[in-house]
């Protein structure tokens, strides 16, 4: 317990024997460079160096974040260039998908593959993009009312043309 800055006196943490638990009943503030540690060897730390922050994993094992309530999201916001924060991507646990809500922009040279070996992929390198099917039949389709299959490409003049259309 100590002075609560308004005259009287406030608990501020607690030991408490019967449950082994050390209670904080006020925010605790690291300083710049304090790292808080966790684990036996201080192997989960936590810190902020005055410039950036680290969450930092260094024992065996995974690092596991984990959103245990039954329908429960995972969310991760950033700044949105507007002056707010917005998601950009979200494990939804009703739903049992991943929502990318932004833009995702993979490097050159590094592939988007699907299926559980992989076997579909697409890929840019810098200069050319490509589609890449290694099992079974790649398949093409519109499932809109009326809807056509349009395949366009430079007309020579800086626009697009319509070259082949799978009228629906």
């Amino acid at each position: 317990r100590s002075d609560d800055g308004s005259g009287g006196v406030a608990e501020y943490f607690r030991v408490d024997g019967s449950s082994e638990l050390t209670l904080f009943s006020k925010q605790t503030s690291h300083l710049d460079n304090v790292r808080a540690n966790f684990g036996d060897v201080s192997d989960l730390r936590i810190y902020h160096d005055s410039s950036n922050s680290y969450i930092q994993h260094l024992g065996t094992g995974n690092l596991i974040i984990q959103q245990g309530l039954d329908d429960g999201d995972l969310v991760l916001q950033c700044d949105d260039g507007s002056g707010g924060v917005t998601a950009y991507l979200t494990l939804d646990g009703s739903q049992t998908r991943t929502n990318v809500s932004k833009d995702l922009r993979l490097d050159n040279s590094v592939n988007l593959q699907l299926g559980g070996g992989g076997n579909m992929s697409m890929s840019h390198d810098g200069s050319n993009a490509t589609f890449s099917n290694a099992t079974g039949n790649l398949t093409i389709q519109t499932s809109t009312d009326d809807g056509d299959v349009i395949f366009r490409c430079d007309d020579g003049s800086g626009g697009l043309t319509p070259y082949l259309t799978l009228d629906g």
